[in-house]
């Protein structure tokens, strides 16, 4: 894996896995009693406000800027999340996604 180039430093630091596909990371994820939630606009998708936090944990999957999580794996995941938005155009960045979704569950997970 490339995580290196861009974690800058943080795998020295920050426990993480790698794992072969997203099936594989799903599978990990219920093992140890974690929910699994796409970040993903679908019919059925909630605002950021209504996610959950389990005891064991929640296991967030990213897709592609383009397509989005693949519907192989949004089958897997136990519903989606969106970010509100507003005006027209409803599409963010990743990283800029990640960034908002990562920051409201660690604020609910470590009480920020």
């Amino acid at each position: 894996m490339q995580l290196d180039k861009v974690a800058l430093g943080a795998t020295q630091t920050v426990p993480w896995r790698g794992f072969a596909d997203a099936a594989e990371a799903v599978a990990a994820a219920r093992a140890s009693g974690m929910a699994v939630f796409a970040v993903e606009q679908t019919d059925a998708s909630v605002s950021l406000a209504q996610m959950p936090t389990p005891p064991s944990g929640i296991l967030l999957v990213f897709g592609n800027e383009v397509s989005g999580v693949e519907p192989a794996t949004l089958a897997l995941c136990d519903g989606a999340l969106e970010v509100p938005q507003f005006g027209l155009k409803h599409s963010l960045n990743v990283s800029v996604c990640g960034g908002a979704v990562l920051w409201e569950a660690c604020r609910r997970y470590r009480g920020l």
